[in-house]
């Protein structure tokens, strides 16, 4: 994830494909904030990736979930560190075949943890999915080989 943090901090148009994605999220603001990686709370949370809005505030969480398994940690403690004010992201980056598992995994933890989810959004690039909760976003981003 350094190795990303590095490319949309020095590239403009791969903030402008991150942009892209996030475009689908309705009201979540593109920040000129540099990406931080693996940045820990007091909580013991520490997402690969994260921006701040304008304000400083923590918008924009990015996790990568190759092939190791969600941590106790993923995704509810994630969405608590996401600030309530405002419209802030939890993405996770995942390839294509990791998908079929990797979201009903998150669902369930959401749904364990009893947090509110609203109906699945589609949206238009292939092999992506966002749901709403509360005033914060949740989604998986992935690609094919």
């Amino acid at each position: 994830m350094e190795a990303l943090a590095y490319i949309l901090d020095r590239y403009p148009a791969s903030v402008e494909g991150l942009a892209e994605l996030l475009e689908s999220v309705p009201g979540m603001m593109s920040s000129s904030q540099p990406f931080e990686t693996e940045a820990v709370a007091p909580d013991g949370t520490r997402p690969d990736m994260l921006q701040r809005g304008e304000d400083g505030s923590e918008r924009l969480f990015i996790e990568a979930k190759f092939y190791a398994p969600l941590t106790r940690n993923q995704p509810v403690s994630y969405l608590n560190r996401l600030p309530e004010n405002g419209v802030s992201v939890l993405m996770f980056l995942a390839p294509a075949e990791r998908v079929e598992e990797l979201w009903p995994e998150l669902l369930g933890k959401l749904a364990g943890a009893g947090v509110q989810i609203r109906p699945r959004v589609p949206v238009t690039l292939p092999l992506r999915e966002r749901v709403s909760i509360s005033s914060s976003r949740t989604g998986q981003n992935c690609w094919t080989a």
